[in-house]
């Protein structure tokens, strides 16, 4: 448009006629830039930890909320890579707690059923049979979902009662307690997995470790 205007202005407009084109479409760019920068995310102030199980001291001065799915590959990257640096920073320092909060997506058939498996270990165990067997279906999972396997591990490693266990399977016992842990995301703005919460802040996704480190440190901060 501009070259356009500059030819005009050089063929019959004139110098006078061509600047004032050029200033009109500056005023045009202008009008069109927002006038505003885009807010920033509000800090979440709720505690998001809930009732779940928590990785570490539970008297930690800061809490990662992790919302996950067993079955997302993404979920699976951040216990392989990010949450092992984070333990051994963090967690095993004292200064962190992770609580792990399902979040089972709909295209993940086995998503809802590995994560009241886990809850059903828990409701007979305590937090650290939940992690063992969140442990283990994260380090499984690549193999594919597989869940005889789970209540197999479940019975024989953590001394799990069978029958229980397939009880509370089979009558999907946690339903309404992982709809919750979902409805509380949501509400705290994740829309995928992982997403977690750190002192109020949002991590959306498996962020490199330097991410973690870097919203951890500003909580510790506070």
């Amino acid at each position: 448009m501009i070259f356009f205007a500059t030819q005009l202005g050089n063929n019959g407009g004139g110098a006078d006629f061509q600047a004032r084109v050029i200033a009109a479409l500056e005023d045009y760019v202008d009008d069109e830039k927002p006038t505003e920068a885009p807010a920033a995310p509000a800090p979440i102030t709720e505690d998001m930890s809930d009732d779940d199980a928590i990785k570490g001291d539970p008297d930690a001065p800061v809490t990662i909320v992790e919302f996950s799915d067993y079955q997302c590959p993404f979920c699976s990257k951040f216990f392989r890579e990010t949450l092992p640096k984070i333990q051994s920073a963090y967690i095993d320092t004292g200064k962190v707690n992770l609580v792990y909060r399902d979040f089972p997506l709909s295209f993940h058939p086995g998503a809802f059923p590995m994560a009241n498996l886990a809850e059903c270990v828990r409701d007979q165990g305590n937090d650290d049979d939940y992690f063992a067997m969140h442990d283990e279906i994260f380090g499984t999972i690549d193999a594919g979902y597989n869940l005889e396997a789970l209540i197999d591990f479940a019975v024989s490693e953590l001394g799990s009662d069978e029958d229980q266990l397939r009880e509370c399977q089979t009558s999907d016992k946690f339903k309404a307690e992982i709809a919750k842990d979902q409805a509380d995301g949501q509400r705290a703005g994740i829309s995928g997995t992982p997403g977690f919460v750190i002192g109020g802040q949002r991590i959306s996704g498996a962020q490199p470790f330097p991410v973690f480190e870097a919203a951890i440190e500003a909580a510790l901060a506070q």
